[in-house]
C-alpha cells in the first residue's frame, strides 16, 4: 500500500487532539475509496452500544457514521442491526444521522420454516441424515419459530441434546426488549412472538407429561449461606488464582424455574469447556498485546456487571502525562484501579511508573492493582525497578493497597473468557440472559480473578 496511507499516530497519543486524529482517519479512508478496488465498510455486532454505560460511545458512533457518509465518497457503508435495534436507533438520533444511514434500508425477512429445514439439512449432511429424521413435527415447529437463524440452530442443538443425552431443555429465547417509544404495531408483534414462545413451552411440558416424565423444580445448586465480603482485596486474593473462596450465596433472578436454571447451567458448562480450550490454545501462541485493549475488555465486562450491581467506571488521568491504561471501579464500599503496563521500552516503563506513583499519592482511598503480561520482558532498569518497589511499598491502613500481578496464562485466559462470554450474550451469540449468565459464572468459576473482583456475592 502507498506510504501516504500509512503513518496514523496511535489513538492513545495524548499529545494529539482527537479532532486531528479524526481528520487524519477521514483522509486515509478517503484515499482508500479512490483506489482501484471498491471500499466496503461494514459495522456489525453493535448490540453493546446500547448498554447503559456505553451511551456516550453510541452517540459518538452516530456522529462518526454521519461524517463518513458526508466526507467519504465512492464507498459502500453497511450498518447491520436487528430490527428492534434499528427502531431504537431511529429514536436515539435526529434526522441528520438517521437520514444518512437510511438512504437504503434493506429489511431482511426471516427465513421460512422450509428454508430453516434446508439449513439444518446442510448442517446434517456429513452425518447422512436430515432434520425430519431427527426431530418430530412439534420439535421442528418450535425450532423454526425462533427469531433468527442463529437462534434456530441453537434451539436445534438444544433439542437434539435433550433427546439424546437427556440434557434439560432451556426455555425458548425471549423476544428482544427495547425500552423506547415503539409504535403500536411493533409492540403487538413482540407480544405475539412472546405468546407463541410461551405456547411452545406449554406444549413441551404437556408432551413430557404424556410420556410419563415428571416436571420437577430442579435442585438449587447454590448455597443458602450468605457470602463473605471484603472491603479491600488483598494481594493473595486477586493475584493467586488458586485461592479457594467460600461458596457464594448467589441471588437468583425472580423469574425462571429450577428446571430452567439447570438447563442454563448445562448450556454454560458446554460453552465454558469449549471456550476455555480454544482460548488456552490461542494464548499459548505469541500474540500482539496492547494495554488499552486489555483495559477496554475489562471495561466491557464491567458494563455487563452493571446489570446486577451498581458500578461507577472512570479512568484515572494525570493531565497530559502518560500513565498505564487503567479503569477505576467504584462501588459503595470500595474503589479499585486496575492498571495495565505492557510496554517494553525501559524509559517508557519508568515514566509511566513514576506517574502511577503520583496517582497513588493523590488517591489514598483507592486500591491499585498493576498487571503486566507475562510475555513482556521483566523490568530490569534500576530506575524502573526502584519505582516499582516504591509502588509496592505504598500502604494504607492495615493492609497494602498496591499490588503487582503478572498477567500469566491462567489470568489471561480468565480475562478473555469473561470478556468473550459477556460479548457473546450481548450480541446474541449465546442464548443466555446476561444477569443469569453472570450468576452462573460466579457459581462455576469462583476463582476467576475477574469474578472475584466484580461479583457482588464475592466482594464488597
Amino acid at each position: 500500500m502507498d506510504r501516504e496511507l500509512e503513518g496514523l499516530s496511535p489513538w492513545n497519543n495524548e499529545e494529539q487532539r482527537h479532532e486531528e486524529f479524526s481528520l487524519q482517519a477521514l483522509q486515509v479512508i478517503g484515499r482508500l475509496c479512490c483506489l482501484d478496488k471498491p471500499l466496503i465498510l461494514v459495522f456489525d455486532q453493535l448490540e453493546g452500544l446500547w448498554l447503559e454505560g456505553n451511551r456516550s460511545v453510541l452517540l459518538k458512533f452516530g456522529e462518526a457514521i454521519k461524517e463518513l457518509f458526508t466526507h467519504v465518497p465512492y464507498a459502500l457503508i453497511l450498518v447491520t442491526l436487528f430490527p428492534d435495534r434499528w427502531q431504537q436507533f431511529q429514536q436515539d438520533f435526529d434526522g441528520s444521522i438517521t437520514g444518512r444511514v437510511a438512504q437504503q434500508v434493506i429489511q431482511l425477512e426471516p427465513p421460512r420454516p422450509d428454508q430453516i429445514e434446508e439449513i439444518l439439512d446442510l448442517r446434517l449432511k456429513p452425518l447422512e441424515t436430515t432434520a425430519l429424521d431427527l426431530f418430530s413435527s412439534a420439535e421442528l415447529e418450535s425450532i423454526t419459530r425462533q427469531a433468527s437463524i442463529r437462534s434456530c440452530l441453537n434451539r436445534a442443538r438444544a433439542v437434539f441434546e435433550h433427546r439424546v443425552r437427556r440434557v434439560p431443555l432451556p426455555p425458548p429465547s425471549p423476544p428482544p426488549v427495547v425500552e423506547s417509544q415503539s409504535k403500536g404495531g411493533l409492540v403487538v408483534n413482540q407480544r405475539l412472538l412472546h405468546l407463541e414462545q410461551q405456547w411452545d413451552h406449554i406444549l413441551q411440558r404437556l408432551e413430557r407429561l404424556e410420556s410419563g416424565q415428571t416436571v420437577s423444580a430442579g435442585a438449587d445448586r447454590t448455597s443458602s449461606k450468605p457470602a463473605a465480603s471484603w472491603r479491600s482485596l488483598d494481594r493473595d486474593e486477586i493475584c493467586d488464582t488458586e485461592v479457594r473462596l467460600p461458596a457464594a450465596g448467589l441471588r437468583e433472578e425472580p423469574s425462571g424455574s429450577g428446571r430452567d436454571s439447570t438447563a442454563y447451567e448445562e448450556l454454560f458448562r458446554r460453552y465454558r469447556d469449549s471456550a476455555l480450550d480454544t482460548l488456552r490454545w490461542r494464548w499459548e501462541q505469541p500474540q500482539i498485546i496492547d494495554e488499552s485493549d486489555d483495559a477496554g475488555k475489562l471495561r466491557q465486562i464491567c458494563l455487563g456487571y452493571q446489570q446486577i450491581r451498581p458500578l461507577e467506571l472512570r479512568k484515572l488521568r494525570l493531565g497530559n502525562l502518560r500513565v498505564p491504561d487503567n479503569i477505576l471501579i467504584k462501588t459503595s464500599k470500595a474503589q479499585r484501579c486496575i492498571a495495565f503496563l505492557h510496554v517494553v521500552n525501559s524509559s517508557s516503563v519508568g515514566a509511566r511508573l513514576r506517574n502511577l506513583n503520583t496517582l497513588v499519592l493523590r488517591h489514598p482511598q483507592v486500591q491499585f492493582i498493576l498487571m503486566r503480561d507475562h510475555s513482556s520482558p521483566p523490568i530490569q532498569s534500576p530506575m524502573a525497578s526502584n519505582l516499582l518497589q516504591a509502588f509496592l511499598n505504598a500502604s494504607g491502613g492495615s493492609c497494602s493497597r498496591t499490588s503487582h500481578c503478572p498477567l500469566d496464562l491462567e489470568r489471561r485466559v480468565a480475562l478473555e473468557f469473561v470478556h468473550q462470554m459477556v460479548n457473546d450474550i450481548i450480541n446474541r451469540e449465546l442464548d443466555l440472559p446476561l444477569r443469569h449468565g453472570l450468576q452462573i459464572l460466579a457459581s462455576h468459576e469462583p476463582r476467576n480473578w475477574v469474578v472475584m473482583l466484580l461479583h457482588p456475592s464475592l466482594v464488597a
